[in-house]
């Protein structure tokens, strides 16, 4: 018995001691999305987590060795990074260059052979993004990250107001000035507005006052939304 408990403090201080390390490291490298990623950082993600489990799981070995195993990965990829902004010859070897797949219309096939791709990959993307034929497409590119982006022949491409000629507001980030019925004072600062403002909005949107608000929204340009809290709203699903 005594045996087991001891066993059982050590793997779980060895997991804590893990998931601590693997979020210093994870902060160290920095925050990128999974779409973000190049073949390295996937590999290294990988890599990095198999060692945090056998260091949380086996006892045989050092949590130190483990834990710097984790770390060496992460200096190797935080120099490869600095490395790639340092040099653009680094760049290219450690995180490759993009790849014209379809060019005026032309299929590069030399270049879908090189990635790995066949004609139905990338007539699937295609769909998947809208377009259902080449014909509708001037260019295709796959990206260091493997994702691809497409540029419309100028028939096909979406119109914008400019197109029109209609003026438009200049675009401004929305910030969350109410959340769960508290008002975020620096959000309100940053988009130049103050708590008078925001109960005039509250009063015409027929608000008593911010803790009968769920979420609410604006902008720089004084662009508003809320939404109240519903609690009384029988919860509705589309989709059972």
């Amino acid at each position: 018995m005594d045996s087991f408990i001891s066993t059982f403090i050590e793997i779980t201080v060895r997991s804590v001691v893990s998931i601590l390390g693997l979020f210093l490291l994870a902060k160290i490298i920095g925050p990128r999305q999974i779409a973000q990623l190049t073949f390295y950082d996937y590999v290294v993600g990988i890599t990095i987590g198999s060692i945090a489990a056998t260091v949380a799981i086996d006892e045989t070995m050092p949590l130190w060795i483990g834990i710097w195993a984790m770390a060496v990965y992460v200096i190797t990829s935080v120099l490869i990074a600095l490395a790639g902004n340092k040099s653009i010859r680094a760049r290219r070897i450690f995180s490759g260059t993009p790849k014209i797949l379809l060019y005026k219309g032309k299929i590069i096939e030399e270049n879908l052979a090189s990635q790995k791709l066949d004609l139905n990959d990338l007539l699937g993307a295609c769909r998947t993004h809208g377009y259902f034929s080449l014909d509708e497409l001037e260019s295709i590119i796959m990206e260091i990250n493997g994702s691809l982006s497409f540029l419309p022949k100028s028939q096909y491409a979406p119109v914008t107001p400019a197109d029109i000629g209609h003026k438009t507001e200049p675009a401004a980030l929305m910030a969350n000035v109410i959340i769960d019925g508290v008002v975020m004072k620096n959000h309100l600062k940053s988009i130049g507005k103050d708590e008078h403002w925001l109960n005039r909005q509250l009063e015409k949107d027929g608000y008593r006052n911010p803790e009968e608000v769920f979420l609410a929204v604006a902008d720089a340009n004084g662009k508003w939304k809320a939404y109240g809290k519903n609690k009384d709203y029988p919860a509705t699903d589309f989709f059972d």
